[in-house]
């Protein structure tokens, strides 16, 4: 039943039906009944829709369907209404899933099959443009309309909610209301609205009434922020029309509807789509970048921003916000453990790959000083030393990290991650460090360096011991000896046979390979030789009856993969690396040379032309190198005695063997047609180019584009001829990689030669279509067709073909800021550092190789600015990248970058207009340009590499000049203590089975063992001599073994205390015997002791044996305990006698203290090492 007021007249009315379908209408003032109407079935539910001066009454059955009734009309009272009434007229509402409600705002039209529901602001607009439009859920059907919240009803009994706040462009997120699911239900009843807070209602089902308000533990501010997120079109407009919905101060939802939502979001990580709505809401608030990292680390999500951060400062490189990305990167460290279920080697491997992002950006804003110590605490190592080497204060800081936290951060490192840390103990100062700190430390280089077991970790931790030698003597002598022990024990690291200077860069056409400070080889890019075009097709033969294991192609088609820096295994350590376009040369410093790659033309120099897709070692009769070098299909190897070795592609005579030869060599070849000694070699891409002792300049091979130094068109060169010069020049470095070379005089100045062929013909078009202007012009002027190109115009200036005055020999004018210490050429540029650690570049710069930051063309050499902290060591050229090395070890790439030869990542860019710029005439005009189609990559400006560092403090390494006699001059000056210390450091690294696989070399050291002599550790010492005897044949001829070896013997013969069964079963088992030893007294009354001991009597003869048993006298017993008079020892207790320790074995007396144990004699113990020291003083 329902009750309202009719208009015309106003008078109470009551509807009421039952389920028989019987309507009566009852008027409450006089109590009768005025009129009885008959629904078409049972009616369930009654509603009166008033609107205006219209009154309908709204019929729902049991089934659903749904009338209207109408009672009163415009100015017509229900009485005429009612008259006109048929009953089988009732408006039935179509179709039947449609199913109308009334709520405070109008009549609702629920779609049950749309999942809609519609707001309409009367029966009469029904069917027309809807006020409002929702999205339900499926299978709703039933809804309640409030001015802020839509409750939906599914299925059997889903009861849902929403809020809307009156807009309808927005996504409505429904969510189930807990406890109103379990009865079916019958409809709503709202309730009164109450202050800031969401309307209530009653929801009726078959058992009851169920109240629904708002939960206290989300305040109506939170709905509402979160409203707002969902809001696509989010504007300062619609938060006002909000606030006015929830009745709640406009300002003040906008001042907290950000942290609003970052409360509710905290410990969660945003997607891309939710963060960057996050940013435009928050612009539109305006809320600063600087103030939105504060809100982000309120509520610990300030990573998250790290992103935006990093576009905005590089978009803008004074921005104060640059401090604010350390703060980022470490916080984004930190919260790796919290949210990563990784293994512990997974973690340290993601806080890798953070530190290389931070290194680089650090490399790029060299006034950032801080947050040294935070980066060292969140692991970021390699960025915590950068910045504390920019601020000398935060040093000792990070050092002290490394104190507390090294061992519990080492136990999970990665191997990278390991290496990071030793580089980061070793770069820093450590004269602000107290004497315990440095113990600790040196403890833990020791221990590190054990584990890693590479030779540059053992030459740097032996420069460190002789840096602070005098600030911490101690300590550092302990160091000494343990990297002195490395570094002799690894022979084949420290064993030098070359005088090659170290080269620990080199570029490719479209690769990459340095020499990294842990001696590792790491090689990136692709060495494939593909390219967007194909050089020359005249100069490479398509050699297609050569068939290769190696699915490698230089289609263009073949898709690119770009191939970050990755190490490369080369048996021995590498000490000069050179790429050629498809080949890679080794040098390691035991002078043994490898080579591998796709080997079309024998490049590779080991006896065929297969590929080697493995180093493979290079053999000759060479002898000692001075210097390496791979040309594009060839190779060179100069030896220091200036002979020359050539090998790979000759069929243009780059080779130089003379004679007409254009034979590919696929084995190293000497050149004989030399009439001096050699000093540098470099190798283009068809010719070669030598550096004489004297200063003159040879080359060989092709010229047609200069590369011999002549304008003149010389299509080959079978042999080395000088450079046309003038005989006055001397000339002390050269460097050539593909078609135009560089040569350096001992006054400075700079000369030049050939071009690349894409450059001449490039011009040589350009000259044409210039050509074809003039004439066009001409013909214009005269009132003429235009005439063919080859008809002669005597007064036509420019000429048909491009002019060659300019690819031989010409001078490059400069103004560097000191002498040439490095020079680099590649495909159209070139590059030099000068000795005050200055990169100049000149050439092409359509790929950005110049690394200043545009596509400029420099004619002369221009200094490269960025980056500012920077000071240059070592330059190479790649096709169109660069490869540069700063003094301290940082590695930056630019230019080209499609196949990652700059050693970065980079996705493609799309597709844009290139613009090839040519030099201007020298009359003043213009430059001008040709568009080029590109589809490439670039790396505009030096960009860090961070997993690549060298190092070039003393590149001929400490390891190359360091002996035995230096160690042993030590040692001689070394306490107990510290050789106590040194000796149990071996002895543990023994024990250690994740150490003693990579530490095999020191396994079977001498010098170990002389250590563990001269510490008093005698079964260590003879241990180490038996495995030093039986890893190989030439040990026990060694004089230095068989020095030590009778240093133990003494020390067994003549010390009762290492007479032990143990010790002299381990004597007779591992220690060589001389003849002069056995005929010793002593030993020969010991060996009988242990004589049935597995091995004892393999060294002796029958007749040697019987001689000892003959010779053999029992020992006595020896004293074992001292007689003391009781009343000494109560007298003892007022500490008027001294206490004292006697061995036994020695009678010995020495001062001793209650409770602390001594295992060995002090006195015995200084009567051995002096015994020692006095014998290798005399040996």
């Amino acid at each position: 039943m329902r009750c309202f007021i009719t208009r015309n007249p106003p008078r109470p009315l009551l509807v009421l039906s039952n389920k028989a379908g019987a309507i009566m209408l009852v008027d409450l003032s006089s109590r009768k009944c005025i009129a009885e109407l008959c629904a078409p079935q049972s009616i369930h539910e009654v509603e009166i829709v008033q609107k205006d001066d219209t009154t309908d009454v709204l019929l729902t059955s049991f089934t659903g369907a749904q009338w209207i009734i109408p009672l009163e009309n415009g100015g017509r009272s229900l009485t005429e209404v009612l008259t006109a009434c048929i009953p089988s007229e009732f408006r039935k509402i179509e179709p039947s899933s449609s199913h109308l409600g009334l709520c405070t705002d109008g009549v609702t039209v629920l779609d049950s099959v749309g999942c809609s529901v519609e707001l309409h602001t009367s029966l009469s607009t029904i069917g027309g443009v809807p006020k409002k439009r929702y999205k339900v859920p499926p299978d709703t059907w039933m809804v309640h309309y409030t001015g802020n919240v839509l409750f939906a009803v599914s299925k059997q009994a889903e009861v849902r909610s929403a809020v809307h706040f009156g807009l309808s462009a927005v996504r409505l997120e429904f969510s189930i209301i807990k406890g109103a699911c379990e009865w079916r239900p019958l409809g709503f009843v709202s309730l009164s609205l109450r202050p800031a807070r969401l309307p209530s209602c009653l929801l009726i089902n078959e058992r009851g009434l169920i109240r629904i308000v708002q939960s206290v533990s989300c305040p109506l501010e939170n709905v509402a922020a979160e409203f707002l997120f969902r809001v696509p079109s989010f504007c300062l407009p619609t938060i006002q029309q909000v606030a006015k919905a929830c009745s709640i101060d406009g300002s003040q939802l906008k001042r907290s509807v950000i942290p609003t939502l970052l409360l509710a979001r905290r410990g969660k990580t945003l997607s891309p789509t939710d963060l960057s709505h996050l940013l435009f809401m928050a612009k539109t608030v305006e809320i600063s970048m600087e103030n939105l990292v504060d809100l982000f680390a309120t509520y610990q999500q300030e990573e998250q921003l790290l992103p935006e951060l990093l576009r905005v400062v590089e978009a803008d490189n004074r921005s104060p916000l640059r401090k604010r990305v350390v703060e980022l990167y470490i916080r984004k460290s930190e919260g790796v453990t919290a949210n990563s279920g990784d293994e512990p080697y997974r973690i340290s491997e993601i806080r890798l790959g953070i530190d290389n992002e931070l290194s680089a950006f650090l490399s790029r804003h060299a006034d950032l000083d801080q947050g040294a110590k935070s980066c060292a605490e969140a692991q970021l190592w390699r960025s915590g030393t950068l910045l504390a080497s920019r601020q000398k204060t935060n040093q000792a800081d990070v050092l002290r990290v490394l104190v507390r936290n090294g061992a519990k951060y080492w136990s999970t490192a990665a191997p990278s991650a390991r290496s990071l840390m030793m580089t980061c103990a070793s770069n820093l100062d450590w004269s602000e460090l107290t004497e315990q700190e440095v113990g600790v430390l040196v403890s833990r280089l020791c221990e590190w360096q054990a584990a890693l077991n590479s030779i540059a970790h053992h030459e740097t931790c032996l420069r460190l011991s002789t840096k602070y030698s005098t600030l911490f003597p101690k300590h550092c002598s302990i160091l000494y000896l343990i990297s002195a022990m490395y570094i002799i024990s690894d022979k084949a690291a420290w064993t030098q046979e070359n005088d090659a200077p170290c080269r620990s860069i080199s570029c490719g056409v479209n690769g990459s390979a340095a020499i990294t400070s842990e001696g590792d080889l790491v090689i990136w890019g692709d060495f494939t030789n593909q390219q967007n075009r194909p050089f020359e097709s005249s100069e490479v033969p398509n050699k297609t009856a050569r068939k290769s294991t190696l699915e490698i192609s230089s289609s263009p088609k073949k898709s690119r993969v770009q191939q970050l820096p990755h190490s490369v295994h080369v048996e021995g350590r590498p000490r000069v690396v050179c790429c050629g376009a498809e080949h890679i040369l080794v040098l390691t410093s035991a002078g043994r040379l490898f080579s591998w790659g796709r080997n079309r033309f024998g490049q590779c120099g080991v006896g065929h032309c297969q590929p080697v897709p493995e180093p493979e070692l290079v053999e000759g009769n060479w002898g000692s190198v001075r210097e390496l070098s791979a040309g594009q299909f060839h190779s060179a190897i100069l030896n220091t005695k200036g002979q020359v070795w050539m090998f790979g592609w000759g069929v243009w005579g780059q080779l130089g063997l003379g004679g007409r030869h254009i034979k590919d060599c696929q084995s190293p070849t000497l050149v004989t047609q030399l009439d001096e000694p050699i000093k540098a070699v470099s190798c283009g891409r068809v010719h070669t180019v030598l550096l004489t002792e004297s200063g003159r300049v040879l080359v060989a091979g092709s010229g047609s584009y200069g590369q011999l130094g002549t304008d003149e068109d010389v299509k080959k060169q079978y042999d080395f001829r000088p450079l046309p010069v003038p005989e006055n020049l001397i000339f002390v470095k050269i460097a050539t990689s593909f078609y135009h070379s560089i040569a350096i005089t001992d006054g400075g100045r700079i000369f030049e030669w050939g071009r690349n062929p894409q450059e001449v013909k490039m011009r040589m078009f350009v000259v044409r279509r210039l050509r074809m202007a003039q004439l066009k012009r001409m013909a214009d002027e005269e009132g003429e067709e235009m005439p063919l190109p080859n008809m002669e115009k005597p007064k036509i200036l420019l000429p048909m073909d491009a002019p060659r005055d300019d690819l031989g020999i010409r001078e490059v004018l400069h103004l560097l800021d000191g002498h040439v210490v490095e020079a680099a050429t590649g495909l159209s540029h070139s590059a030099v550092v000068t000795d005050q650690g200055s990169l100049f570049t000149w050439g092409k710069a359509l790929d950005y190789q110049l690394g200043h930051g545009n596509k400029t063309e420099r004619s002369e050499p221009h200094i490269l600015f960025d980056p500012r902290d920077v000071k240059w060591e070592l330059v190479a050229c790649g096709g169109n990248h660069t490869i540069a090395a700063s003094k301290d070890g940082r590695t930056f790439g630019w230019g080209r970058n499609d196949f990652a030869q700059c050693g970065v990542p980079s996705d493609k860019t799309s597709s844009l207009t290139r613009k090839y710029f040519y030099q201007p005439p020298k009359d003043g005009s213009a430059k001008r340009c040709v568009s080029l189609p590109d589809d490439s990559s670039y790396i505009t400006k030096p960009t860090l590499i961070p997993q690549v560092e060298l190092r070039f403090t003393d590149e001929d390494g400490l390891a190359s000049s360091f002996d035995q006699k230096q160690l042993m001059t030590h040692l001689r000056g070394c306490d107990l203590p510290t050789l106590q210390a040194v000796s149990r450091h071996f002895i543990e690294r023994q024990s250690d089975d994740s150490t003693k696989a990579k530490c095999s070399n020191v396994e079977t050291s001498v010098p170990v063992a002389l250590v563990h002599l001269m510490s008093g550790n005698v079964l260590a010492a003879i241990e180490q001599i038996g495995r030093a005897r039986a890893a190989s044949a030439e040990a026990k001829t060694d004089p230095s073994l068989r020095t030590v070896a009778g240093l133990a013997w003494e020390v067994v013969a003549n010390h009762e205390d290492c007479q032990s069964r143990q010790i002299l079963t381990a004597a007779f088992k591992y220690l060589p015997i001389t003849n002069v030893q056995k005929r010793n007294s002593q030993l020969r009354r010991l060996w009988p002791m242990v004589w049935d001991e597995p091995g004892v009597q393999d060294r002796l003869s029958a007749e040697e044996k019987l001689d000892i048993l003959q010779t053999w006298v029992a020992p006595t017993k020896s004293v074992t305990s001292v007689e003391i008079p009781g009343a000494a020892l109560r007298s003892a207790s007022n500490n008027s006698i001294s206490r004292v320790r006697v061995w036994a074995r020695c009678n010995h007396v020495e001062p001793a203290v209650v409770g602390v144990a001594a295992s060995d004699c002090s006195a015995c113990a200084e009567e051995w090492t002096e015994t020692v020291r006095t014998t290798l003083g005399t040996n």
